[in-house]
């Protein structure tokens, strides 16, 4: 195939010049085109790691490797512009690929038994029944009071997985799942309708039924345990447990269990938590359920006074407690080396304490939080073990000099400033603006999908051994609970500062206090970096080099680098030493300084120009081009006459003073032209801008489409400088974004005079801003926005 294409190729330079130049320019058209939609997917894969976008690793992954697909698009546009000299790029491109999948890969879940373990087995690892399940089966050898029961472990949830062939969807789904999206709930929606439709394997359904018939018990607690349950990451009321199961519906109750994998605050917790789906397999602990007298949380270092040890419980089940929606009877009991009656009414309250220090001292003096209940017979059992979270601080030695709303008590804690915004139920969570302070009539589980949003939270109800509390504490989000004051009457936007050390709520603001998005290292935030290594890492800086080339591109990023150059490269060497085809470049003699040649693809000069070596601008036809430099040449624009504009950058890594920087093709800008088409990439100093348009009757094809990188001036003031032009542009309609230091705009499908206006209006932009990043201040960019819009009025009647 590749040996026809060759032999097409010179046919085609020998018989047809002008017909192979046509092609040339459809291929390189093929390749500026593929070559934006590579930096823009490079771009939107760097966003997720250097901005901290919150979604799920299955997107970097399809990120990825739709990338590599992009670039091996790309490169087939490059092989078209000349097969012999670049076909050896599809070699390399190979192996960045194999780079890049390594990167990107997981290890694979096993899936092999053991898929049921009783709790009394020396099997009972944290990888195979999760923290929950692996502490209790821990404490249980200890002679520690649990109810019999067993573990469906995280290799029968992965044998599920695959025996109904469900991770490709599954992370075909979570590949688009970002948690700003109001999409999450659909997706979520999607992911538990999966596990609900995929059936049981034989197999599974046997083991756990031959083991149930152990267990006497009539009902059963269905509890998750998830891998990394319970243990740094406490993953405190994001799945579900199931209550008062017959046996024989099992199945049922162990699929919504497994099914909690994917609700929205169990997706979200995870995300946040920077961990990918596979890392976190489900077990399933199967408990006999216990006729609940009393039942509650013991923290053995109380979360508001580690030398005592905090005991709240409830009538019945615990369920509500955990779900931060009833109010606790609390203890609080000095820590000691014997365990004190608390109550005479409750004679089991030793006990308790006693199991609840003898727990801690095992774990090597780790406070725990330990859930328990008690049966009618007064007898304790404990379902849960694992390391507290959030254990107090102390208070703020002083009181913020602001005016008291309302007194309450602490929770999780901290300071933290916001505009107030209530909720009135579980369906306004995700309206939460970013920053705010929460007013909520419950301690929600629900709210822990949007915590890592939110500066603080006021509740009506709760307690401090709720779910909630426990994520809120983890991440450093203050909560007071049970204020003395209706806070329904206050006025959602009015500013709040909340100090849970103090248990106190303030009005107004203070300037020591302010919300910003924490920034967790985690597992994610450890493995982009390698995998950035091979994607946008950029090894061929130097274009002139000797090392520019294939042999020493080591990621996506040199490929697209080397394809776009060579390309451009092509285009320039378009005519044959006889003279055939379109001819040279032409240099522009321009009344403005700046170093700019221009190469003809299709009518973009006029016939008299053809045989000139310089040329002046009345001489291009092209519409792009000039709409362009009509911008740029306005008179509002002051140039240094004295300071010529090239490429910088790569002057200084050149023989600099040696020859005229003025003369030389590669320090130029340049444009190519056709009658409708420009692709032109303006050097100005040590930033660069890329205008790529087409502009002609037909409404449909038409766009310009921008992008604008680098600059001389320090990183802020670089970062001011595009601020300034995305709202220049955004007010003439262009679609812009900014990722790192680059940014794109676009305005497409508008009539030819809506786009050759905007051709004009970037182009007084591009002059107007051009060494703005050397000298503007954060203070002056709304001053210098509302003038250059102005004079955009004024200049160009628009």
């Amino acid at each position: 195939m590749w040996l026809r294409d060759i032999l097409t190729y010179w046919s085609r330079q020998v018989l047809a010049p002008g017909s192979q130049l046509r092609r040339k320019y459809q291929y390189f058209r093929d390749l500026l085109a593929q070559d934006r939609h590579c930096l823009e997917k490079m771009a939107e894969i760097e966003e997720i790691h250097y901005r901290g976008l919150p979604c799920d690793y299955a997107r970097v992954v399809r990120l990825g490797q739709e990338l590599v697909l992009d670039v091996e698009l790309l490169i087939k546009s490059l092989i078209a512009l000349n097969p012999l000299r670049y076909r050896i790029l599809k070699d390399y491109k190979d192996k960045v690929a194999f780079y890049v999948q390594l990167a990107l890969s997981l290890k694979p879940c096993p899936t092999d038994p053991p898929y049921v373990l009783d709790l009394a087995s020396d099997q009972c690892s944290p990888e195979l029944v999760g923290g929950k399940a692996a502490h209790l089966a821990l404490i249980k050898k200890q002679g520690f009071p649990i109810p019999d029961g067993f573990c469906i472990t995280t290799r029968a949830f992965d044998f599920f997985v695959q025996t109904n062939q469900l991770r490709p969807s599954i992370n075909r789904i979570l590949s688009h799942i970002c948690l700003h999206s109001d999409q999450l709930e659909k997706r979520s929606a999607e992911l538990q309708e999966l596990i609900y439709q995929a059936k049981i394997p034989e197999e599974l359904s046997r083991e756990v039924e031959g083991t149930m018939h152990r267990f006497v018990a009539q009902r059963l607690a269905l509890r998750s345990s998830a891998c990394g349950e319970d243990s740094e990451l406490s993953f405190a009321g994001q799945y579900t447990s199931r209550l008062n199961v017959r046996p024989q519906d099992w199945i049922q109750a162990y699929k919504e269990v497994l099914a909690s994998k994917y609700s929205v605050p169990a997706i979200s917790y995870r995300i946040r938590a920077g961990l990918p789906d596979e890392m976190l397999s489900m077990a399933v602990l199967v408990l006999d359920m216990i006729p609940a007298l009393e039942s509650g949380v013991v923290y053995t270092s109380d979360v508001t006074n580690p030398e005592y040890t905090g005991i709240y419980m409830v009538p019945g089940l615990g369920d509500k407690l955990m779900g931060g929606e009833c109010r606790a009877r609390e203890f609080l009991v000095p820590k000691g080396p014997k365990p004190a009656s608390a109550s005479n009414e409750r004679p089991y309250l030793p006990r308790l304490l006693s199991y609840a220090w003898e727990l801690e001292e095992f774990f090597g003096g780790i406070p725990q939080d330990i859930e328990w209940v008690v049966d009618e017979g007064h007898e304790i059992h404990l379902v849960q073990s694992r390391p507290l979270q959030g254990v107090c601080v102390p208070a703020h030695s002083c009181q913020l000099d602001l005016p008291v709303l309302a007194r309450g008590q602490w929770a999780s804690p901290g300071r933290a400033g916001g505009t107030l915004f209530k909720i009135q139920s579980r369906a306004d969570i995700f309206r939460i603006p970013s920053g705010a302070v929460v007013f909520t009539p419950g301690l929600y589980p629900e709210l822990a999908a949007e915590v890592h949003n939110i500066s603080g939270i006021i509740a009506a109800h709760g307690s401090a051994a709720s779910h909630l509390a426990t994520v809120a504490r983890e991440t450093k989000v203050p909560v007071i609970i049970h204020p003395d004051q209706d806070i329904q009457n206050w006025e959602d936007g009015q500013q709040i500062v909340v100090d849970a050390d103090l248990g106190l709520i303030h009005a107004g603001t203070s300037k020591d206090i302010f919300f910003e998005l924490p920034r967790q290292e985690t597992w994610m935030t450890a493995k982009m970096p390698r995998i950035l290594e091979s994607i946008s890492s950029l090894n061929l800086k130097d274009a002139q080099s000797q090392a520019f080339i294939p042999e020493n591109c080591r990621s996506l990023h040199d490929l697209i680098r080397f394809a776009h150059e060579m390309g451009v490269r092509e285009m320039f060497s378009l005519a044959d030493p006889r003279g055939k085809g379109l001819g040279d470049s032409k240099i522009l003699d321009l009344d403005l300084p700046l170093t700019f040649r221009v190469l003809n693809l299709e009518e973009g000069l006029d016939p008299k120009a053809r045989k000139l070596q310089t040329i002046r601008p009345e001489h291009i036809t092209s519409k792009p081009f000039q709409a362009l430099f009509q911008g740029l040449a306005q008179e509002g624009i002051t140039w240094d006459r004295s300071t010529w504009h090239f490429d910088w950058q790569e002057f200084d890594k050149m023989s600099a003073g040696i020859f005229d920087p003025t003369k030389s093709p590669t320090l130029s800008s340049y444009a190519l032209v056709a009658r409708d088409y420009m692709h032109a990439l303006l050097r100005f100093g040590y930033h660069f801008a890329v205008v790529d348009a087409l502009i002609s009757e037909r409404k449909d094809q038409n766009y310009v489409q921008f992008s604008f990188k680098g600059g001389g001036g320090g990183e802020e003031q670089k970062v001011l400088r595009l601020e300034i032009i995305r709202r220049v542009l955004g007010n003439f309609h262009f679609q812009v974004q900014i990722k790192g230091e680059l940014l794109t705009a676009e305005l497409a499908r508008e009539d030819l005079e809506v786009s050759r206006q905007a051709l004009v209006i970037l182009g007084y932009v591009l002059g107007r801003t051009r060494l703005m990043d050397l000298g503007i201040e954060s203070e002056q960019v709304p001053v210098r926005i509302n003038e250059i819009i102005e004079e955009i009025h004024a200049a160009l009647a628009i």
